[in-house]
């Protein structure tokens, strides 16, 4: 099991690294997450039709 956690940390760091550093990685994924939001709530959203 610990090998399993080891080989998990190396993707993700080698992850960050690919990406430009972790301060961009975190950048990207923070805006991943707001526009799925964004996407669940624009298709949650009532229906309101316009005369």
């Amino acid at each position: 099991m610990n090998n399993d956690i080891l080989s998990l940390n190396f993707k993700f760091i080698s992850r960050i690294h690919e990406n430009g550093g972790a301060e961009e990685f975190v950048v990207q994924f923070a805006v991943e997450i707001w526009s799925q939001a964004g996407n669940s709530m624009d298709s949650n959203a009532p229906f309101e039709e316009k005369d």
